[in-house]
């Protein structure tokens, strides 16, 4: 699971060095002791990102895993305006991704799957899909718990219209668009957003981007829903609602 921004790990280390909380009082995010906010505020250090936790530590978690995904740079023919060949010897260097053969990836779904080879990705990637049923109680019950009113995303969230991205949903009213009642906010802990972009019938999608997963949501309400249960109308659709990948799938956070 991508590890909640607020916990925090220094370069080198595998176990949290702090767990931030926001405090509405001071309207920042402090650590959970004042001997840590001290500490916290001398070192001033610059944090891993990009980690992993596994799932049985949600709600308390100590040691990071680091991210199983590897760049491997290439050499890729660099195409002309209509987009179709390339320029004699032109080529630019682009970034592959991979996984270790030894990592297997978990992808849920409330649909059945037949075991064998699927195509996944806009490029043509292939994986073998061995379909099991989710048994685990513990994690049953995380993934049907209302989401209350601190949450963290572990999947990248899309919201707005096909023109503009935002941090938060995005419904109409009249002309415009504004962020749901529901979704009226303390706090929000994020970084910079990320490149978004898929290939659907052979076409690819007008470029987005989207807030990272282990963003942290805390809401001024609680949210008395799961995610599978909000409303499609906070999702973006285009041929069909993004909900329909999981788009900003979230999980209670405790804190």
């Amino acid at each position: 699971m991508p590890t909640p921004l607020n916990y925090l790990v220094l370069p080198g280390e595998n176990e949290v060095k702090y767990k931030l909380h926001f405090s509405p009082d001071f309207n920042k995010w402090t650590p959970q002791s004042p001997e840590l906010q001290k500490e916290y505020e001398e070192k001033n250090e610059k944090f891993k990102s990009g980690h992993w936790i596994a799932i049985k530590d949600w709600q308390n978690p100590q040691k990071i895993y680091e991210s199983p995904w590897k760049y491997l740079p290439h050499l890729h023919p660099r195409l002309q305006d209509e987009q179709r060949h390339t320029k004699e010897g032109d080529l630019f260097l682009e970034n592959a991704v991979q996984v270790d053969p030894d990592v297997s990836l978990i992808y849920l779904t409330n649909h059945e799957l037949e075991n064998g080879w699927y195509g996944f990705g806009g490029e043509g990637h292939l994986v073998d899909i061995k379909c099991c049923q989710l048994t685990d109680q513990k994690i049953i019950k995380l993934l049907s718990d209302n989401v209350e009113d601190t949450f963290a995303l572990i999947t990248p969230a899309v919201w707005g219209s096909n023109r503009f991205s935002y941090r938060f949903p995005q419904v109409k009213n009249g002309d415009r668009l504004e962020i749901p009642q529901e979704w009226q906010h303390q706090a929000l802990f994020t970084e910079r957003p990320q490149p978004f972009r898929y290939r659907l019938g052979g076409k690819l999608s007008r470029g987005r981007y989207a807030v990272p997963a282990g963003s942290v949501y805390i809401l001024k309400k609680e949210l008395k829903q799961p995610w599978y249960d909000w409303p499609e109308g906070w999702f973006p659709t285009e041929a069909y609602s993004f909900k329909r990948w999981g788009c900003g799938l979230a999980l209670p956070l405790s804190m």
